[in-house]
Formats: C-alpha cells, structure tokens, sequence
C-alpha cells in the first residue's frame, strides 16, 4: 500500500509540474483594473460547460426606432433603447477597441480565460484539389510601390462592411448593400470579415456579386480582438487559424474578385504592452501563416491587416519587419481622417511596397445613432476630401472608411435591429459623392502620386 502511495504522489507532482509549465505560457490575469460593470454582459450562460466566462462590453448599442435618422432631421425620430442580441456582438469591430485607435477613449479588455492552449505543433493538411499555378492577368498585383491591373495602375476607395458575413446578417440584405455601393459609382473595393466558423457558401455568393456588380474585395480571414495574447501567435493558431485559412484559400484562389487576403484585424501585443517577446511571436505567426497563403494561392495579394507602428520600439520595429516579409505584398494602416501617418507610410516608401489605408474613421453620430449635429455629414465629407487629396498624391493606394451600414434590419432571428456606431456611413451620405468625384479622376488618370512623404512631425 505504501509503495502504491509513493508511486501516486510521483503522478500527482508530475502532472502538477506540466500544468504548471502550460498555464506558464499565458497572462493568468488579462483583467484590467477598471471595467466598468454597467457596460458588460454576461455570456456565462451560453451552454458550454467547458468554454470561459466572457464578459462583453456593450459598447455597440443596438437601437430599435421608428424612422430612420437623417442630416435634416436628427432628433424628430422616436424611438427605444434595445440590447442587441449578444451573438450579435462577439465579432463587432467596436466590442474591444485598442488604444492606439482612440476611438472612444481607453475600452475594457475581455474578462475571463482564453481556451486552452494547443498542446500539438502538428500542422494539419489542407485538403487541395490540384495545384495551383499562375494564371491571365485578371488579378490586381503590386509592381513596386503600384497596384496594377492589366498593366494600367489600380486605386481603389471603398467602405468596410463587417457584418455583411456574420450569422445574424440576413441573406436578403447583401445584395441591396453590394448593388447601393457599386451604384454610388466611388466605390471599387469593400472590406470583408470571414473568420473560422463562417459560412462558405455565403462568401461564394458575395464573390458572386462582387462579378456581378464590379466589386472587389480584400477578405479578412482572423479577428485579433476578445482573446488573443501571446501564446495564441506563439502556437494556438497552428489549430485556431491555418485549417480555415487553408480550406478557404484553397476553395477562392481561383476568385479574381478578390482583391487580397488579410491575415487578421488589427494584430497586437496589447495585452502584453508590445513586449519583445510577443512581437517576435507575431512576426513569426505573419511569416508562417503569410507564407502558407502564398504556396496555395500565388495569384492574390496579402496584407497582414495592422493598424500603426504602435507604441514602443518593439511594436515599431516588428511593423516593419512584418511588411518587408516576401509573402506580404501590401502595407496596412488604420487612423482616424487626416491622420497622416507618416511614419507608416515611410515605411512603404523604404520597402517599396503598395500601401492602403484599411479603416479611416471620423466620428458623426451620437450614441442614439442619429448625427451629432445637421452640419457633421457634410463637414466629415469636406474633410474626407482633403484626406484624400494628400494621401494619395504622397503614395496612397487605396483608402477605406469605417464603415457602411444598412441601418436597420430584420436579423435571421426576425428581430428589428439597428446597426450602427457612432463613425457609419449610410446611404445617401455625402461622402458617396466625393468618392464618386475621387474614383473618376483615377479612371481619367488624374491622380499622381509623385510627392515624397517627409520627415516633419506625424
């Protein structure tokens, strides 16, 4: 009996110790120090005995109104304050913002424990049908610091559209939202979200309007938000992230429609505050995860999806590092309006590489969802203008904006929600037209990006 009891303590120590040495490999305490608990909602009840108790800030507020806000009119509409269906929330862009953003001031960091770290460094195989190869030029490609199309050089403006692949997102709305941006005649490209879980079918049937309508699209295949830290670019992507890149490269290589790939949305060492160590991790998963895209699909530009430099020299440094990868063709930046970012696009300028900006956002509307004032739509189109002006005569390719909405819809649930944030754009908004002005002078050739960005203060 002694005997048998030695030998049990020996197992009880050893599994101890490699507990111990897996929980190493992650922050145990993501908690900030202040959340504020009115602003948060419980998902502790969803079900799963096994998943961890996330708290979601209720920072994008669903409202079910009668009428639909406008510049003439912005507070004559009634309407009541309605929680959004919380499966609704999990990948909205403004759940968690990161810092760096300053949208909205400093918000909450998720509450609670990522899953459990991935113990395999096996790297599962994709399933392929046939190899792939380089095809006509129907592809927009990066020669230098340019983006071409069939030898002619390629701009691009356009709106991000986050929800049009998430679940709740009904089939219905995608093409009224496609064919409305295409029409406004200054939109070319939309920016996409299609993480692990999404539908296949459904992003086959946006490419398909995409043909149909002359959109492009840059598809984001991973969301940095919620849970990601360290450890999740050291080794859980190897299961969280290549299976779904793999299976949905491997099914649209062949999609002239799209434009690029972007490995995720706003990657970061945030949590750990842009550590040496967390950015060598994040360069390493960049170069693993950019590097598969490319061996499976040669055809299509990549982009890692990055917002700025960061903070610190560390975050600086891996900026660049990450950019001047072979297998990234395109530099990533999201700012606010005006924010010229120069220190980023000198980046693009010493890799000579193409660069755009992903996500340009200038606030208008109020937590009601109505504008702030009559005059901020037209105001926020004048400004947008001027952005436009500058970024693209010193290097600019393409430029973004954060991002249209349909308003209100009917959810696949069959409720009534209200899709909106305070930096949306929405129908009729006037800087459809000053895009429409913009991209015209890109077809008549107007546009030269001739000016060096300098070296004065950002």
């Amino acid at each position: 009996m002694a005997h048998l009891l030695r030998w049990l303590a020996v197992v009880i120590v050893a599994v101890c110790t490699m507990r111990a040495g897996v929980n190493s490999l992650e922050r145990t305490d993501p908690t900030p120090a202040m959340v504020p608990t009115d602003s948060l909602v419980s998902a502790s009840d969803s079900g799963c005995a096994e998943c961890p108790i996330v708290q979601l800030p209720m920072l994008y507020a669903g409202i079910k109104r009668e009428g639909r806000p406008s510049e003439s009119h912005p507070s004559d509409g009634r309407y009541e304050a309605h929680l959004p269906l919380v499966y609704a929330q999990v990948e909205s862009r403004y759940m968690v913002a990161i810092p760096l953003l300053l949208k909205g001031g400093t918000a909450p960091l998720i509450v609670g424990e990522p899953p459990a770290p991935v113990t395999s460094s096996a790297s599962p195989e994709p399933e392929t049908v046939g190899e792939p190869e380089m095809v006509a030029d129907v592809f927009i490609r990066a020669e230098g610091d340019k983006l071409m199309l069939q030898g002619k050089p390629f701009y691009f403006l356009g709106v991000n559209s986050s929800q049009l692949l998430q679940p709740y997102f009904p089939d219905c709305e995608i093409e009224p939202q496609i064919k409305y941006l295409a029409e406004t005649k200054g939109v070319n490209v939309v920016r996409i979200w299609f993480f692990p879980g999404h539908d296949m079918e459904r992003l086959e049937r946006v490419l398909d309007l995409g043909k149909k309508y002359g959109i492009y699209y840059i598809v984001t295949l991973q969301n940095y938000h919620y849970y990601k830290t360290q450890g999740w670019f050291a080794h859980r992507y190897i299961t969280e992230d290549l299976p779904h890149v793999r299976e949905t490269v491997t099914r649209f290589r062949d999609r002239p429609e799209i434009l690029m790939w972007e490995l995720m949305n706003e990657p970061s060492c945030g949590p750990e505050n842009g550590s040496q160590e967390c950015t060598d991790y994040m360069y390493k998963w960049a170069k693993a995860v950019s590097t598969e895209i490319k061996t499976l699909d040669p055809n299509h530009l990549i982009s890692v999806g990055t917002t700025l430099g960061g903070w610190t020299m560390h975050e600086q440094e891996n900026y660049e590092r990450m950019h001047a990868l072979e297998t990234v063709d395109v530099v990533s930046i999201h700012r606010r309006v005006g924010k010229t970012s120069k220190a980023e696009m000198r980046v693009a300028e010493k890799l000579n590489k193409p660069v755009f900006v992903g996500e340009a956002y200038y606030m208008a509307y109020n937590d009601d969802c109505w504008p702030i004032n009559g005059e901020v739509l037209g105001e926020r189109a004048r400004y947008i203008a001027k952005d436009l002006e500058w970024s693209f005569a010193h290097g600019m390719d393409g430029y973004l904006l954060w991002e249209h909405t349909s308003g209100e819809i009917v959810t696949t649930g069959g409720d009534s929600q209200w899709i909106c944030d305070a930096y949306v754009y929405m129908e009729n908004d006037p800087t459809y037209q000053v895009f429409q002005e913009y991209l015209h002078k890109f077809l008549s050739g107007q546009v030269v990006d001739s000016q060096k960005v300098g070296h004065d203060d950002d």
